[in-house]
């Protein structure tokens, strides 16, 4: 056998070893975080995060993704913008600095924080002018139906979601889109509209978003929020 194209054959099995290898202890890292996020504390989820064995497993910028949308799971605000400077640090592509850009801008609106919505919304908007594929145009048009919703409260919105969420069979996706149908209903003057649609999103919900929507069936008002 030709020596060269034996050495090469090696040279291309060693780097597959490799890659391979990679890939398991990565996925073998993320199952043990997942596995401390459901079980451990706070505290104990960020330190592992900021162990040497996360760092060599994942870069900076997944380790801050994975802090951010644990802290806006838990609903910490104070977590949330203390972490923004150390994301800010990472050097990020575009499409990583979407992805930021996108969770922050759903946070704030859920939160009623509409200046920070807006400058994350302006950013976000900013980078995905002219993108054409698929990725860029679903998250347009996530962000503007999101805008539409909460900042804007476009009431022509109203029949557009009638007509998704009689399409949507997934029932945690479908409650997502009832509850910003029941925001429309109530800034339309629809309250009772809006509390039929809440019920029945929280009776096909489960856990924390079950919670939420039950006491917004409950207290409407807080809708306007």
């Amino acid at each position: 056998m030709n020596k060269t194209y034996l050495f090469v054959s090696l040279m291309i099995l060693a780097f597959a070893a490799v890659w391979l290898y990679q890939k398991w202890a990565v996925k073998k890292a993320a199952m043990k975080m997942m596995e401390i996020r459901q079980t451990g504390s706070e505290e104990e989820f960020i330190q592992a995060l900021d162990s040497g064995y996360a760092k060599l497993s994942f870069n900076d910028f997944t380790r801050n993704m994975m802090k951010l949308n644990y802290w806006i799971e838990k609903g910490r605000g104070d977590e949330i913008e203390r972490l923004i400077p150390e994301i800010e640090k990472v050097r990020m592509d575009e499409k990583q600095t979407v992805a930021v850009l996108s969770r922050l801008f759903g946070w704030y609106v859920e939160n009623g924080n509409v200046k920070k919505a807006a400058s994350a919304r302006d950013k976000l908007y900013k980078l995905l002018k002219g993108k054409t594929d698929d990725y860029s145009l679903g998250l347009l048009h996530e962000a503007d139906q999101v805008d539409a919703v909460y900042l804007r409260k476009d009431l022509s919105y109203i029949p557009v979601l009638e007509s998704m969420i009689s399409e949507i069979n997934n029932p945690e996706q479908k409650a997502v889109y009832q509850y910003r149908l029941a925001k429309l209903y109530r800034a339309a003057g629809r309250t009772e509209d809006a509390v039929s649609v809440l019920k029945e999103a929280y009776a096909q919900s489960a856990g924390a978003q079950k919670k939420k929507l039950e006491m917004l069936s409950m207290h409407p008002e807080q809708l306007d929020n």
